[in-house]
């Protein structure tokens, strides 16, 4: 007699999550019947589940299956049966580079792909259920808010996006503007470094790149000075006193900072 125990594993109340499961964004629209005349929100109907991947992430298989698995868990927790119809559901994904390996998989598993708009893919494969990925190196310069995401970002889409929102002063406007600016400048530091040198910025460029990139410039100007000062030291041409001097540091300091540099 076979034994069940020999070919299946139970696991009991499986946890699915270590930490409460996010969705990066929830899109409602107030009305169902308006139309979103925008390429990105042409998919929308109801409910949008979006989620974002920073441009340090990778985007495989199994992260569109999560978040497609966000949106049937956020129908199945309506307040009511069928509170949230299965045909107000999208899906969205935005990613910096385009994911072929992904992309490859889905056509295996019998999707079909199209690219409806620049950087805009419309995934057809689960009945009932709008996918998009979103290619936000490939998007048009309309977007330049999601074009500044991508590790690749070039200089006039930093500006352009600058400048189209210097006139937003709702506090939450500045919050959003920052976080973007934030996740751009860690991901285009070479970008940054040269729009901070340009001498024909606009003022408004001006402020928020030295606002925001100024810790940031600070230490890579200190690392500078103490790998030079640390070489000449190390050359025997300056004292470990006179370069800490230099460097505003103890010499018990300047020599920690050494040993780090040149282990």
């Amino acid at each position: 007699m076979v034994r069940f125990d020999d070919l299946l594993t139970f696991d009991p109340e499986h946890q699915l999550s270590k930490e409460p499961l996010c969705m990066d964004m929830l899109i409602i629209k107030k009305d169902p019947e308006a139309v979103i005349d925008v390429d990105i929100g042409r998919i929308f109907r109801g409910h949008n589940i979006v989620e974002y991947k920073s441009p340090a992430d990778s985007l495989s298989i199994d992260d569109l299956y999560k978040t497609i698995g966000y949106a049937f868990l956020y129908k199945g927790m309506g307040a009511t049966v069928d509170a949230i119809p299965a045909d107000e559901l999208t899906v969205s994904v935005f990613h910096d580079r385009y994911p072929r390996k992904m992309m490859d998989t889905l056509q295996k598993l019998g999707a079909s792909i199209e690219e409806k708009y620049p950087g805009i893919y419309y995934v057809t494969w689960i009945p009932s259920l709008p996918i998009q990925i979103v290619v936000m190196s490939r998007l048009s310069e309309d977007h330049a808010a999601l074009r500044i995401l991508s590790d690749r970002a070039r200089v006039e889409d930093v500006e352009r996006f600058v400048n189209q929102t210097a006139d937003l002063t709702d506090p939450g406007d500045r919050a959003n503007i920052d976080a973007v600016l934030q996740v751009s400048i860690a991901a285009n530091r070479a970008v940054y470094a040269k729009l901070k040198e340009e001498q024909n910025m606009s003022d408004i460029v001006n402020e928020w790149i030295h606002e925001m990139c100024k810790e940031d410039f600070e230490e890579a100007e200190k690392q500078g000075i103490l790998k030079a000062l640390s070489s000449l030291v190390r050359n025997g041409l300056l004292s470990v006193s006179n370069a800490a001097a230099e460097a505003n540091m103890s010499e018990s300091a300047f020599m920690a900072s050494m040993k780090k540099l040149y282990p």
